[in-house]
């Protein structure tokens, strides 16, 4: 946490909170507490696990974690080491010449 009055502890909550206002809670309308709360509940759900979210690279965040996930399983199958690039003479970040 930062200062008092420093805006941006509190940044992704507003955000979020903004996101359902706009998407859920201003185009319906609820009677009671009790219809609300159902409403709040799925909606979160909805923008957890299926929302497209562009900072995911327009991906749900489930599919999103899963990629990163995979994405480790893969390197470590990859067959080719850190010290094969050194050897071959090149750099690493270095693309591999086409022959």
């Amino acid at each position: 946490m930062g200062a008092t009055g420093i805006c941006w502890d509190n940044a992704s909550v507003e955000s979020l909170w903004s996101t359902f206002k706009h998407e859920c809670y201003y185009r319906n309308t609820y009677a009671t507490r009790a219809e609300l709360a159902p409403a709040v509940e799925n909606w979160i759900g909805f923008y957890s696990h299926r929302r497209r979210h562009l900072a995911n690279g327009m991906r749900s965040p489930i599919d999103y974690e899963q990629s990163l996930n995979a994405a480790p399983k893969q390197a470590s199958f990859s067959g080719v080491s850190q010290l094969g690039d050194f050897q071959s003479g090149l750099r690493p970040n270095q693309p591999a010449r086409r022959s």
